[in-house]
């Protein structure tokens, strides 16, 4: 596979996982205003799963795309990373954060998302 291939398949992994983080902000902004015209959607937007699924599929690909891209050797692109999945890990899993977890979600992906376009834009090495 040819080098110029390579950053376009580590570029695309990046554009997915900026997808998958702005998704996760748009549910977390958006639905509530959703939910609150249509009361009897409400229960979809307090179940747990819903967050706990969409970190299940940021986690890999963001992960992927930083492993495949060699972003990883680049400390600040780490450390946002997996502060972004950190906050977003214990927006979904961590049952006493409830309280701070439209918060904590809009941070966690927010910094994925700041973190991929970074990625992105950077030169990569294959």
């Amino acid at each position: 596979m040819s080098a110029a291939r390579k950053v376009s398949k580590s570029r695309t992994l990046d554009a997915l996982a900026m997808g998958l983080s702005s998704l996760c902000v748009a549910h977390c902004l958006v639905m509530p205003l959703v939910f609150a015209a249509l009361p009897f959607l409400g229960v979809f937007s307090d179940n747990p799963l819903v967050h706990q699924v969409l970190v299940g599929l940021a986690a890999p690909v963001s992960l992927f795309a930083l492993i495949r891209s060699g972003g990883w050797r680049r400390a600040g692109l780490s450390a946002m990373a997996f502060a972004g999945l950190g906050l977003l890990s214990v927006a979904a899993f961590y049952a006493p954060a409830e309280a701070w977890e439209t918060p904590l979600s809009v941070t966690g992906a927010a910094l994925l998302a700041t973190m991929h376009l970074f990625n992105a834009r950077l030169p990569h090495r294959h």
